[in-house]
């Protein structure tokens, strides 16, 4: 990577830091590798431990990591089929502190969306709960831009969907709104789906009796 990387805006932006700070650190794994220091190199370049965690998420994430020197250079794995987003709990602090005020079907939606995503693209990363954790930041004002206007997701793709109704149920429903909206000929046929998904033999009757009954009710 050099000075001129045009990743190295896009990865600053992410982790919220300096491109400086960025190309800093990459130069830093570069020379030490696997004994890169989080803490070390934070106070070095006068930053939080946190935002170097971000600036190591963000480089894995596309893939800039300095060649067999990076953190995780080996064990990488493409996403699981399974894998679904770790308990809120269990995040770096930062992306805690974000996913927190996230809903409950926020987090689930966003999660199988990031599943789907890198499944789909096949790379292979080393820590996929950094790159979570590092996402949740980078999506945290969308999501509460949602959810305050009301275009957030309300139900979770991880849920079991509700039982759907019986034919039964439908007919009934039919019938009834039928007769709200003095529907006649549809109130009549909706009896008579009735009458035949309750297997009661059906009997012809006269139109004026059915109108009559109508407006009994």
């Amino acid at each position: 990577m050099t000075p001129f990387d045009p990743r190295l805006t896009i990865i600053a932006t992410e982790a919220k830091v300096k491109t400086c700070h960025v190309f800093h650190c990459w130069s830093a794994l570069q020379a030490m590798g696997k004994n890169f220091h989080v803490a070390a190199f934070a106070h070095f370049a006068g930053l939080e431990d946190r935002h170097v965690e971000a600036i190591l998420s963000a480089l894995e994430t596309h893939d800039a990591l300095p060649a067999g020197k990076g953190r995780g250079s080996t064990g990488k794995t493409i996403i699981a089929a399974n894998w679904t987003p770790p308990p809120v709990s269990e995040l770096p602090p930062q992306a805690r502190s974000c996913a927190e005020q996230w809903t409950s079907a926020s987090y689930a939606t966003h999660g199988e969306a990031f599943r789907s995503y890198w499944r789909s693209h096949k790379k292979m990363m080393s820590d996929w709960s950094a790159t979570w954790a590092n996402r949740i930041v980078t999506l945290h004002s969308q999501v509460m831009r949602d959810q305050k206007f009301g275009n957030a997701p309300t139900h979770s793709p991880f849920e079991i969907p509700a039982p759907q109704r019986s034919p039964l149920e439908i007919a009934h429903l039919e019938l009834k709104t039928a007769k709200m909206l003095g529907q006649t000929y549809e109130a009549e046929v909706a009896q008579r789906k009735i009458d035949r998904l309750s297997n009661v033999i059906p009997f012809n009757r006269p139109e004026g009796e059915l109108l009559a009954q109508m407006a009994s009710k």
